[in-house]
Parts: structure tokens; sequence; C-alpha cells
């Protein structure tokens, strides 16, 4: 299993498609290192980044408990995942 925690995209580069590129790397990367599976979490606030994941193929879960210090993000996640 390969796990992102916190994938972002610059605010100045958002509208070029740099999250799918992120996805394809990463989704690259994992198969390479022999994963079968990919996970990540994203804030349920994230409405963007949930509906990509969704389009995408990736299956969720169930929210966690998953705060991130110093950072304004609510501390539940959802959990995502993608079988390879």
């Amino acid at each position: 299993v390969a796990c992102w925690h916190l994938l972002a995209v610059d605010p100045a580069a958002r509208g070029r498609h740099v999250a799918d590129a992120l996805l394809v790397a990463g989704v690259r990367g994992a198969r390479e290192i022999g994963a079968r599976t990919v996970r990540l979490n994203t804030s349920v606030a994230n409405v963007p980044a949930n509906v990509l994941y969704a389009g995408r193929g990736f299956t969720r879960h169930r929210p966690l408990w998953l705060p991130y210090p110093g950072l304004p993000l609510p501390g539940w996640t959802n959990l995502w995942e993608l079988a390879l």
C-alpha cells in the first residue's frame, strides 16, 4: 500500500490540471515499487479534491480523525483508496 498525506497544489497553479498530473505520477510511482493499492486522505471540507478523487476511480471508505496541527483544517478527513 502506498499512502499519501496532504496532496496539495499551489493556489497559483490551480486550474492547470496539476492535481491530475500529481495523481498520475503518484500512481506510476506506486506501481513501480510494487504497491497494489494507493490510499490518500483529504479534508471533508475540500469538496474539489473529494470530487477529483471520486472522478478518478478512488473509493471513499470512511472519515478519519486526523488533525494537522497548525493548519486551519477540520480534524476529519476522508480516506480514499484506489486498487492498482
